[in-house]
C-alpha cells in the first residue's frame, strides 16, 4: 500500500549522491516519476512495488522529468517491465531518448560543437552505459492533466530551464510539486550533504520563470530528485538560494569578461574558483552548463559579443 501522502519515495544509489523517484497513486492505479539510469526499474523499482505489494500491470503512466541519464536512462525496458504504462516526456526533450547519437549531441555532448568543450570521455563512456533508449508513446506539452482511476488528477508542467522539455508534477490534493531537476539550490549535494558539484541549470530566463512559478504557487511540499524535500518555509529558502546563485554566477561571469577574447572553457576555469563551494576539480564541465546559459543570454541582450574561432566561440565584454 502507498502511504497517507499518496506517494512513495523510491531512493536510488547514484555513487556519491542519490536520486529519488516518485509513485503516485493508489489502488490498482499508479504514476511513476522517472525511471533513473539503466538498470534501475529491475534492480530498485519493481522490488520497491513488490515490498509496497502493487503489481507492476497497475503502472499506467511513467512520466520521464527530462533527458539526463539519470532521469531517463532506463526508459527502453519501461515495457519490459510495466506492459500497461504509457510513457510521457515533453516534446522538446523526447526525441532525443530514442537513440544515443541523439542525447549525445543534444544534452550529453551539446558544447563539443560550437563551444570547443567536450566532456571526459570517462563521463561519456559511463553515460553511454548508463543509458538504455526507447520511444515515448505520448509527447506532452506540460499543461494537461492525468486521470487516476483513485479520483485523483496529477498536473503536468512545463518548466524548462535545466532543460528545454524538462516537466514537474503538481498533486494538489497534496499541494505538492515534484521538480526532479528543475531548480537546483547553490550546489547539487552528495548523499551526505556536502556540495558535489554546480547547479546545472542551463536556459537562464526559463529557470527564473520556473523559480518564479513555484513561488507564486507557495506549494506545502516541494520534491526533488537529489536534495531531498522541503517543506513550507523550507521551500522558499530553497528558492531564494536557487535564485541567489544565479544572480551571483552572472555578476562573476560579467566581472571575469573583458576585452580579450576567451572560450567557454577559459570563461569556466577562470570562474569556478571564484564561485565554487564544491570541489574545483573535475567540475568544470558542470558549471559549463550555467555559464553557457549565461552568456546566451547576455549576448541576446548584446551584453556581450562572441565571435567564431577554430577553439570554439570566443567571448567579449
Amino acid at each position: 500500500m502507498i502511504t497517507d501522502s499518496g506517494r512513495e519515495r523510491i531512493r536510488v544509489p547514484l555513487g556519491e549522491r542519490f536520486a529519488d523517484l516518485w509513485l503516485f497513486g493508489g489502488g490498482d492505479d499508479y504514476l511513476l516519476f522517472d525511471t533513473g539510469v539503466k538498470g534501475t526499474l529491475a534492480s530498485t523499482v519493481l522490488p520497491a512495488l513488490e515490498e509496497l505489494s502493487i503489481t507492476a500491470d497497475s503502472l499506467r503512466f511513467v512520466v520521464v522529468s527530462h533527458l539526463d541519464v539519470d532521469h531517463s536512462g532506463d526508459i527502453g525496458h519501461v515495457h519490459e517491465y510495466f506492459p500497461n504504462a504509457q510513457v510521457i516526456a515533453h516534446h522538446a526533450d523526447a526525441g532525443a531518448m530514442s537513440s544515443w547519437e541523439a542525447f549525445a549531441s543534444q544534452r550529453g555532448q551539446e558544447f563539443l560543437a560550437n563551444w570547443g568543450l567536450d566532456e571526459t570521455p570517462e563521463t561519456v563512456n559511463w553515460m553511454k552505459e548508463a543509458f538504455a533508449p526507447g520511444q515515448v508513446d505520448v509527447t506532452m506539452d506540460g499543461s494537461e492533466n492525468l486521470a487516476l482511476e483513485v479520483n485523483r488528477s496529477i498536473q503536468l508542467w512545463h518548466v524548462p530551464g535545466h532543460t528545454l522539455g524538462h516537466l514537474a508534477l503538481y498533486d494538489e490534493d497534496f499541494d505538492t510539486v515534484a521538480l526532479s531537476d528543475a531548480i537546483l539550490g547553490n550546489a547539487v549535494p552528495r548523499a551526505d550533504g556536502s556540495p558535489s558539484f554546480p547547479p546545472t541549470y542551463r536556459h537562464v530566463t526559463h529557470y527564473l520563470e520556473t523559480i518564479d512559478r513555484v513561488r507564486q504557487l507557495s506549494p506545502h511540499t516541494l520534491l526533488t530528485a537529489h536534495y531531498g524535500d522541503f517543506l513550507d518555509e523550507g521551500v522558499h529558502h530553497f528558492l531564494n538560494e536557487s535564485e541567489a546563485f544565479v544572480h551571483s554566477l552572472e555578476s562573476v561571469i560579467l566581472d571575469t569578461l573583458s576585452t580579450t577574447p576567451k572560450t567557454l572553457a577559459q570563461l569556466v576555469s577562470e570562474v569556478n574558483p571564484k564561485i565554487a563551494s564544491w570541489p574545483v576539480p573535475g567540475s568544470d564541465t558542470a558549471l559549463a552548463f550555467p555559464v553557457a546559459g549565461h552568456l546566451e543570454r547576455l549576448w541576446e541582450s548584446t551584453t556581450v559579443t562572441r565571435q567564431a574561432s577554430p577553439e570554439g566561440w570566443r567571448w567579449t565584454r
